[in-house]
């Protein structure tokens, strides 16, 4: 009973899933509205150069932040160090 229960809750939650909005033209009908590109961070034509060393281009984030990437050597991972607006 209850394995009855979970596939018919994949069944409907597949369907909301893959619903598509529609709204109202002035007309009446039913339009479907276009999917909005997402919003992704960009780079600018800004460089940063820190302690004399090479320049490192400067991103943008989604809410605006400044930042450039930059490498740990002990952890191996790349980070965001984020500069101070002025």
């Amino acid at each position: 009973m209850k394995n009855a229960f979970f596939i018919t809750g994949l069944i409907f939650a597949s369907f909301a899933a893959t619903a598509q909005t529609m709204t109202k033209d002035e007309n009446g009908n039913f339009v479907q509205v276009k999917a909005e590109t997402a919003v992704h961070d960009s780079t600018t034509t800004h460089t940063a150069k820190f302690n004399g060393k090479k320049d490192e281009p400067v991103y943008i984030g989604k809410r605006g932040g400044m930042y450039v990437i930059r490498y740990a050597k002990k952890s191996g991972k790349f980070y965001r160090k984020y500069l101070k607006r002025e």
